[in-house]
């Protein structure tokens, strides 16, 4: 993903299923781009703003599912934000 979205990073964690993208280089507020991607791409990521605190310009994702599942994700992940971008 790194190569692919260089303007995405992932937030360090702590050995869980659940990890954080920030998401700030693409959008202030992750709610656009998450709605953007559910609605292009059927990707459901959650925004950071559903969990209080300092997550507006965050994306949760959860990793828990098989490999093939990941992989299409981030498929779909790299598609999206593309297309976000270049409606902008």
């Amino acid at each position: 993903m790194a190569t692919d979205l260089p303007e995405l990073s992932l937030v360090p964690g702590r050995g869980t299923y659940l990890v954080w993208l920030d998401t700030q280089a693409v959008a202030e507020d992750s709610r656009a781009p998450v709605a953007f991607l559910r609605e292009q791409t059927g990707l459901l990521l959650t925004p950071g703003t559903e969990y209080r605190g300092n997550g507006k310009g965050f994306v949760r994702v959860n990793l828990a599912y098989p490999t093939t599942v990941i992989e299409d994700a981030l498929a779909r992940l790299v598609r999206g934000v593309k297309a976000y971008q270049a409606q902008k």
